[in-house]
């Protein structure tokens, strides 16, 4: 009981995911603004980037690497479920 384990965070990205249809949506957004015109390119590019960025975030989970249970974040200080500290 007295024993202090520690673990490691274990980072998994998934490929097929929500973030992965979101970022495939933002490579469409530039194109369906040109339709629209250069200022429709300009808005569809900026919110290609967010779209990419957010899917990016969708796309990856965290892990413990002890139980292999998922995680909130990268910032939990210990697992929930197994109740190891992480370094």
């Amino acid at each position: 009981m007295g024993v202090n384990r520690l673990a490691t965070r274990v980072k998994k990205t998934k490929t097929l995911s929500k973030g992965c249809a979101v970022q495939a949506l933002a490579l469409l957004l530039p194109f369906v603004g040109a339709i629209a015109g250069r200022a429709g390119s300009v808005i569809g590019t900026v919110f290609m980037v967010v779209f990419v960025f957010v899917g990016w975030k969708m796309s990856t989970t965290w892990f413990c690497g002890a139980c292999g249970k998922p995680i909130a974040n990268k910032r939990v200080k210990d697992c929930p479920s197994c109740q190891v500290k992480f370094k």
